[in-house]
């Protein structure tokens, strides 16, 4: 394999293999656990989220930047970064176990989650940043699958009952700390990260320089980590397990989100470097392809949610059938977000990026807080996919600004696919292994109908497939 090629790969297969091997362990506690500890697990694993972005806020990024260039470049070392990270991960563990142990909930609950707090210790001090920033992503990969695969082995080996959630948490952090280890025992000079060489003024310097990056990611893990804590806090923490049975499956497809954008997106970077007077064309035709692919993958898995639920997380989760059938529409609207959002990160347009994501965070909270006082996850449910409607047109509104490109014919035509996959999904009796294909098929015909895509797309996307 080409260098390059190489590199491509072991991406690929670390973030591919850890999110299958986390997914697989979602899929055995749903079943062993049942919703209601289940629910607990998802409320902890969304807390930790909220606890490793605040002791990250944006560090990662700049540590990445600043250990991709030559030494005498860089603003702050390698070995500043890692302790700021390291202070800011036990300042941040010590204030939250606080905050849960204060917190009116009843004992189990504050033992589960504060045992799930306690890994974003050794996640503060993962170095996939700093192997990243070198391009040693084979190191990065083999970290993140280690830390998935120890934690699946361990919850497939040991947890059997309901009564052993707590053993959740601890399994977790053993992956976590195991990970955390072997990219230090990778470190060829130690010195580089370890070496205490560090000033106020420099924590002030990097904090103030990540913030803007930090508070961006934060807006935009709204509607991600939200909501399982929100319907544990208002509805149950069975609630929680039903949403979150739901939203898992959804999360898989938006692997295939990741890999177009890593495909298209850089070939519309360089066309807006090179050439930028063919960047609408470019950026249309990529808007084109990848509305048609999440509408496709939204109607799979609006069509198949009665038969998906049962066979991953089994008959007691069949609550959270209806909810696939609403939050499986997230996919199209995600795959669409994502040639406006990294589109305007293309163009290095980072404030307007982040005045998106703010109003989209706000927006967010409120929409799924409000809707989840209604006292049923089908409303919350219901809210994300709204909250990523509007993020989609806020991210569309500062794209438009900056580049004039059209997409109203291709937006109608992606309407009128949605409302034929529907329409066939409830007037048309079927069996689902009938009806997934009809769906597949009613969508293309009419998306390609209403001039949502041509042949010159066609042909297009099957040179760049060749080349």
């Amino acid at each position: 394999m080409t260098n390059i090629t190489t590199k491509a790969f072991w991406i690929t297969t670390g973030n591919a293999g850890s999110r299958f091997l986390n997914f697989l362990a979602t899929i055995y506690l749903a079943r062993v656990l049942g919703t209601a500890n289940f629910g607990l697990v998802s409320i902890g694993l969304s807390v930790l989220g909220y606890a490793v972005w605040l002791s990250d806020m944006g560090l990662i990024t700049i540590g990445t930047r600043e250990t991709a260039k030559p030494v005498d470049k860089r603003e702050f070392s390698p070995s500043a970064l890692f302790w700021i990270r390291s202070g800011a991960g036990i300042l941040v563990f010590l204030v939250g176990l606080l905050l849960v142990i204060l917190l009116p909930i009843d004992e189990g609950r504050q033992y589960v989650i504060g045992l799930f707090l306690i890994s974003v210790l050794p996640q503060s001090l993962f170095l996939d940043w700093y192997y990243t920033g070198l391009q040693k992503y084979r190191e990065v990969a083999l970290g993140k699958i280690i830390k998935s695969a120890l934690y699946v082995l361990l919850i497939y080996g040991a947890i059997h009952m309901s009564n052993q959630v707590d053993l959740v948490p601890l399994f977790y952090l053993m992956g976590s700390i195991a990970a955390t280890v072997f990219l230090f025992v990778q470190l060829k000079k130690p010195g580089t990260i370890f070496r205490f060489n560090i000033s106020g003024s420099t924590i002030y310097a990097a904090l103030r320089k990540s913030l803007t990056i930090g508070l961006g990611s934060s807006f935009n893990q709204v509607v991600q980590l939200l909501p399982p804590i929100i319907i544990g806090a208002i509805i149950s923490a069975s609630g929680a397990g039903i949403y979150t049975a739901a939203i898992k499956v959804v999360l898989v497809g938006t692997l295939l989100d990741h890999v177009f954008v890593n495909l298209f997106l850089p070939m519309f970077t360089r066309y807006w470097s090179e050439k930028p007077g063919q960047a609408p064309v470019i950026i249309s035709r990529i808007f084109r392809i990848m509305l048609l692919l999440g509408i496709l993958v939204s109607a799979l898995f609006m069509t198949g949610a009665e038969w998906i639920i049962p066979l991953l997380f089994g008959n007691g989760y069949t609550e959270s059938i209806p909810l696939l059938h609403i939050l499986s529409w997230f996919l199209a609207a995600t795959f669409a977000n994502s040639v406006f959002a990294y589109g305007l990160l293309a163009i290095n347009q980072d404030r307007a990026f982040f005045r998106s994501m703010l109003r989209g965070g706000i927006f967010s909270a409120i929409l799924i807080t409000g809707l989840t006082f209604l006292g049923d996850p089908y409303w919350t449910a219901l809210g994300v996919l709204g909250s990523e409607i509007f993020i989609m047109l806020s991210n569309f509104i500062e794209f438009k600004s900056n580049l004039d490109f059209k997409i109203l014919s291709t937006s109608l035509a992606g309407l009128a696919s949605i409302m034929a996959s529907i329409a066939i999904y409830i007037f048309v009796d079927f069996s689902i292994i009938l009806l997934m294909p009809v769906s597949i098929i009613s969508i293309l015909v009419v998306y390609f109908l209403f001039g949502g895509i041509n042949y010159a797309d066609i042909q297009w996307m099957i040179q760049k497939a060749k080349s």
